[in-house]
Protein backbone atom coordinates (compact mmCIF):
# COMPACT_ATOMS: atom_id res chain seq x y z
CA UNK A 1 0.00 0.00 0.00
CA UNK A 2 2.80 2.38 0.89
CA UNK A 3 4.41 1.47 -2.41
CA UNK A 4 1.23 2.59 -4.21
CA UNK A 5 1.26 5.99 -2.48
CA UNK A 6 4.93 6.92 -2.75
CA UNK A 7 6.69 4.37 -4.97
CA UNK A 8 9.82 6.48 -5.56
CA UNK A 9 10.45 6.85 -1.83
CA UNK A 10 9.81 3.15 -1.21
CA UNK A 11 12.30 2.34 -3.94
CA UNK A 12 14.89 4.78 -2.64
CA UNK A 13 14.60 4.16 1.09
CA UNK A 14 13.45 0.55 1.30
CA UNK A 15 14.12 -1.57 -1.79
CA UNK A 16 17.48 -0.11 -2.86
CA UNK A 17 19.11 -0.36 0.61
CA UNK A 18 17.62 -3.82 1.11
CA UNK A 19 18.91 -5.12 -2.23
CA UNK A 20 22.29 -3.42 -1.80
CA UNK A 21 22.70 -5.15 1.57
CA UNK A 22 21.55 -8.50 0.22
CA UNK A 23 23.87 -8.46 -2.78
CA UNK A 24 26.75 -7.05 -0.73
CA UNK A 25 26.46 -10.12 1.53
CA UNK A 26 26.20 -12.37 -1.53
CA UNK A 27 29.23 -10.80 -3.22
CA UNK A 28 31.35 -11.09 -0.06
CA UNK A 29 30.44 -14.75 0.40
CA UNK A 30 29.31 -17.34 -2.14
CA UNK A 31 27.06 -15.33 -4.44
CA UNK A 32 23.95 -17.20 -5.49
CA UNK A 33 24.45 -19.86 -2.79
CA UNK A 34 24.42 -17.16 -0.10
CA UNK A 35 21.21 -15.81 -1.62
CA UNK A 36 19.67 -19.31 -1.59
CA UNK A 37 20.73 -19.86 2.01
CA UNK A 38 19.14 -16.57 3.08
CA UNK A 39 15.94 -16.79 1.03
CA UNK A 40 15.33 -20.54 0.75
CA UNK A 41 17.29 -22.48 3.39
CA UNK A 42 14.60 -25.16 3.18
CA UNK A 43 13.40 -26.05 -0.29
CA UNK A 44 9.93 -27.58 -0.42
CA UNK A 45 8.54 -29.24 -3.52
CA UNK A 46 5.93 -31.77 -4.59
CA UNK A 47 5.74 -34.52 -7.15
CA UNK A 48 2.65 -36.26 -8.42
CA UNK A 49 -0.76 -35.41 -7.00
CA UNK A 50 -0.90 -33.79 -3.58
CA UNK A 51 -4.04 -32.37 -1.95
CA UNK A 52 -2.50 -28.96 -1.24
CA UNK A 53 -0.02 -26.86 -3.14
CA UNK A 54 2.96 -26.32 -0.88
CA UNK A 55 5.00 -23.24 -1.57
CA UNK A 56 7.31 -21.81 1.03
CA UNK A 57 7.81 -18.11 0.36
CA UNK A 58 11.26 -16.53 0.61
CA UNK A 59 12.49 -15.88 4.16
CA UNK A 60 12.24 -12.15 3.53
CA UNK A 61 8.95 -10.28 3.30
CA UNK A 62 10.69 -7.50 1.37
CA UNK A 63 11.99 -9.96 -1.19
CA UNK A 64 8.50 -11.43 -1.52
CA UNK A 65 7.15 -7.90 -2.19
CA UNK A 66 9.91 -7.33 -4.70
CA UNK A 67 9.01 -10.54 -6.55
CA UNK A 68 5.52 -9.16 -7.12
CA UNK A 69 7.12 -6.29 -9.07
CA UNK A 70 9.39 -8.48 -11.17
CA UNK A 71 7.94 -9.96 -14.34
CA UNK A 72 7.99 -13.74 -14.05
CA UNK A 73 9.36 -15.60 -17.06
CA UNK A 74 6.98 -17.48 -19.34
CA UNK A 75 5.81 -20.77 -17.86
CA UNK A 76 7.71 -23.66 -19.37
CA UNK A 77 10.81 -21.58 -20.05
CA UNK A 78 12.38 -22.43 -16.68
CA UNK A 79 12.82 -25.29 -14.24
CA UNK A 80 10.36 -25.36 -11.38
CA UNK A 81 10.63 -26.87 -7.93
CA UNK A 82 8.71 -29.93 -9.10
CA UNK A 83 11.61 -30.64 -11.47
CA UNK A 84 14.01 -31.28 -8.59
CA UNK A 85 15.12 -34.89 -8.17
CA UNK A 86 13.34 -37.13 -5.67
CA UNK A 87 15.56 -38.24 -2.82
CA UNK A 88 13.90 -40.57 -0.31
CA UNK A 89 15.54 -38.82 2.63
CA UNK A 90 13.74 -35.58 1.71
CA UNK A 91 10.26 -37.13 1.72
CA UNK A 92 8.13 -35.43 4.35
CA UNK A 93 4.77 -36.88 3.38
CA UNK A 94 3.62 -39.55 0.96
CA UNK A 95 0.06 -39.27 -0.34
CA UNK A 96 -2.03 -42.21 -1.54
CA UNK A 97 -5.13 -42.76 -3.64
CA UNK A 98 -7.74 -44.10 -1.23
CA UNK A 99 -11.13 -45.30 -2.52
CA UNK A 100 -14.04 -43.67 -0.72
CA UNK A 101 -17.38 -45.34 -0.31
CA UNK A 102 -18.31 -48.49 -2.20
CA UNK A 103 -17.50 -47.07 -5.65
CA UNK A 104 -13.87 -47.84 -6.55
CA UNK A 105 -13.90 -44.94 -9.06
CA UNK A 106 -14.25 -42.33 -6.33
CA UNK A 107 -10.93 -41.72 -4.64
CA UNK A 108 -9.44 -39.26 -2.23
CA UNK A 109 -5.82 -38.30 -1.79
CA UNK A 110 -4.73 -38.90 1.80
CA UNK A 111 -1.45 -38.86 3.69
CA UNK A 112 -0.04 -42.16 4.88
CA UNK A 113 -1.09 -41.54 8.51
CA UNK A 114 -4.78 -41.27 7.48
CA UNK A 115 -5.04 -44.66 5.80
CA UNK A 116 -7.12 -46.93 8.04
CA UNK A 117 -5.19 -50.03 9.11
CA UNK A 118 -8.30 -52.08 8.22
CA UNK A 119 -7.98 -50.93 4.61
CA UNK A 120 -4.32 -52.00 4.43
CA UNK A 121 -5.18 -55.40 5.98
CA UNK A 122 -8.01 -55.97 3.50
CA UNK A 123 -6.55 -54.44 0.31
CA UNK A 124 -2.85 -53.89 0.88
CA UNK A 125 -1.10 -50.57 0.52
CA UNK A 126 -2.91 -48.17 -1.85
CA UNK A 127 -1.25 -46.62 -4.91
CA UNK A 128 1.03 -43.63 -4.31
CA UNK A 129 -0.50 -40.37 -5.55
CA UNK A 130 2.36 -38.00 -4.80
CA UNK A 131 4.98 -36.86 -2.37
CA UNK A 132 5.92 -33.70 -0.52
CA UNK A 133 9.67 -33.11 -0.08
CA UNK A 134 11.68 -30.81 2.16
CA UNK A 135 15.39 -30.42 1.48
CA UNK A 136 17.65 -28.37 3.71
CA UNK A 137 20.10 -26.49 1.53
CA UNK A 138 22.90 -27.00 4.07
CA UNK A 139 22.40 -30.79 3.93
CA UNK A 140 22.52 -30.76 0.14
CA UNK A 141 25.68 -28.65 0.02
CA UNK A 142 27.46 -30.71 2.70
CA UNK A 143 27.31 -33.80 0.51
CA UNK A 144 27.72 -32.26 -2.92
CA UNK A 145 28.90 -35.48 -4.51
CA UNK A 146 25.79 -37.43 -3.50
CA UNK A 147 23.41 -34.55 -4.30
CA UNK A 148 25.22 -33.58 -7.49
CA UNK A 149 22.08 -33.74 -9.66
CA UNK A 150 20.12 -31.63 -7.17
CA UNK A 151 22.88 -29.02 -7.01
CA UNK A 152 23.26 -28.88 -10.81
CA UNK A 153 19.58 -28.11 -11.21
CA UNK A 154 19.63 -25.47 -8.43
CA UNK A 155 22.59 -23.81 -10.14
CA UNK A 156 21.12 -23.93 -13.64
CA UNK A 157 20.42 -20.47 -15.08
CA UNK A 158 16.92 -21.69 -16.00
CA UNK A 159 16.04 -22.73 -12.42
CA UNK A 160 13.38 -20.46 -10.90
CA UNK A 161 15.45 -19.37 -7.87
CA UNK A 162 18.46 -18.55 -10.06
CA UNK A 163 16.17 -16.53 -12.31
CA UNK A 164 14.82 -14.65 -9.27
CA UNK A 165 18.38 -13.94 -8.13
CA UNK A 166 19.38 -12.54 -11.52
CA UNK A 167 16.16 -10.56 -11.93
CA UNK A 168 16.57 -9.03 -8.47
CA UNK A 169 20.11 -7.95 -9.40
CA UNK A 170 18.75 -6.39 -12.60
CA UNK A 171 15.98 -4.73 -10.58
CA UNK A 172 18.59 -3.14 -8.29
CA UNK A 173 20.49 -1.82 -11.30
CA UNK A 174 17.29 -0.37 -12.78
CA UNK A 175 16.31 1.24 -9.47
CA UNK A 176 19.74 2.82 -9.12
CA UNK A 177 19.58 4.20 -12.67
CA UNK A 178 16.10 5.57 -11.95
CA UNK A 179 17.31 7.19 -8.72
CA UNK A 180 20.31 8.78 -10.44
CA UNK A 181 18.16 10.16 -13.25
CA UNK A 182 15.68 11.69 -10.80
CA UNK A 183 18.58 13.24 -8.84
CA UNK A 184 19.93 14.71 -12.09
CA UNK A 185 16.48 16.08 -12.91
CA UNK A 186 16.29 17.78 -9.53
CA UNK A 187 19.72 19.34 -10.03
CA UNK A 188 18.58 20.65 -13.43
CA UNK A 189 15.74 22.48 -11.70
CA UNK A 190 18.18 24.37 -9.45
Amino acid sequence: MLNDLIPDKVDEFIFIPYLEGLFDRCDKAEGYWTFLDEMHPIIEYDTGEVPMFFKRPPNSFLFTCLLSRIKRPTRGSYYELKDLPEYDEFIETTYYWLPIGSDEDEVDIVPENRIPSEYIEAHGEPEVAGRHFEAELSTVLEDSEYYNTFIKLLDDDKFIYKIQYNLARKCLEDLEVKRKSSEASLLDLL
